[in-house]
C-alpha cells in the first residue's frame, strides 16, 4: 500500500480516547473544599487556571507522581482498546495521531498506562514543563485571539495546521477526526471534503451540531455518531 492510500486518524483524548476528563481527575488531588472552590472560580485563561492548580497542588504536598497515579486510575472509553488494537494491527492502512488540549505529561501517562506508546505517530498537545524543583508549568500551544469558534485562547485548528501542512495531508486518502467536545468544533469545520468527523453521541459537540447554524459551518457532512469502540470499528470498516 502506498502512503497516499493510508487513512489518517486523529484522536482527541479527554472523553474520547479516555472515558472521562483528565483535568477533572487531577483537580481531585486538592482537598475537597479547595477543589470545590477551585472549579467554581472564574478565570481569564485556561493556562492561568491550570497553573494555579499546580501551585495549589504543590502547596498541599502533591507531586507529578500523584498526578500520574490519578491518571493511571482512568479507563479508556468503552471498547476503545479493541478499536485501537484493530488499527494497530492494520498499521499498513491506518496512521494514528493525537490532537488534544490535554497536556503532554498526562497524555504520556495515558499511553504508558494502557501500553499505547507505539500506536501513535505524533502527538499534538499542550505542554507541561517540569523543572528541577518539580514545579509544573502548563503552556497552551494553540493560542490565538482571532478564532471565533474556539475557547478564548486555545484553537485546535491552529495546532492542527502547525503540523499537518497541505503536503502532509495529501499523503492520505482520508482524514478521520474522533472527538467529543466544544473545542473540537473549530477543527471539524476546517477539515475538507475527504474527511470524516466521528462525534461521541450525547456529548457537547453532538449537542452543538443539532443547531442548524452550526451545521452550516461544516465543510462536509460526513458525520458519524459513536458510543463505543465497536461503533468506531464498524464505521472504519465501512468507509
Amino acid at each position: 500500500m502506498t502512503t497516499n492510500e493510508k487513512i489518517c486518524i486523529i484522536f482527541d483524548v479527554d472523553q474520547t480516547l479516555l472515558d472521562k476528563d483528565s483535568d477533572v481527575k487531577q483537580f481531585h488531588l486538592l482537598p475537597e473544599n479547595e477543589y470545590k472552590k477551585f472549579i467554581n472560580e472564574e478565570y481569564y485563561s485556561w493556562e492561568e487556571h491550570v497553573n494555579k492548580f499546580y501551585r495549589l497542588m504543590k502547596k498541599y504536598g502533591k507531586t507529578k507522581e500523584d498526578v500520574k497515579n490519578k491518571i493511571f486510575e482512568m479507563c479508556l472509553s468503552p471498547k476503545m482498546e479493541k478499536f485501537l488494537n484493530y488499527l494497530h494491527n492494520n498499521k499498513n492502512k491506518y496512521e494514528l495521531f493525537i490532537l488534544s488540549a490535554a497536556n503532554s505529561f498526562i497524555i504520556n501517562c495515558v499511553l504508558e498506562c494502557h501500553k499505547l506508546k507505539d500506536y501513535f505517530t505524533f502527538i499534538l498537545c499542550n505542554n507541561l514543563n517540569i523543572n528541577s524543583n518539580n514545579d509544573l508549568t502548563f503552556t497552551e500551544i494553540g493560542i490565538t485571539k482571532n478564532c471565533k469558534l474556539c475557547y478564548p485562547r486555545g484553537c485546535k485548528s491552529k495546532i492542527f495546521k502547525s503540523y499537518f501542512t497541505d503536503e502532509k495531508l495529501n499523503k492520505y486518502s482520508k482524514i478521520i477526526f474522533i472527538c467529543d467536545g466544544k473545542n473540537d468544533f473549530c477543527l471539524a469545520c476546517s477539515l475538507k471534503i475527504n474527511s470524516y468527523i466521528f462525534v461521541r453521541k450525547n456529548y457537547r459537540l453532538d449537542e452543538m451540531l443539532k443547531d442548524e447554524e452550526n451545521n452550516k459551518k461544516l465543510k462536509n457532512k460526513n458525520i458519524f455518531k459513536w458510543e463505543n469502540g465497536d461503533d468506531l470499528l464498524s464505521f472504519i470498516k465501512n468507509i
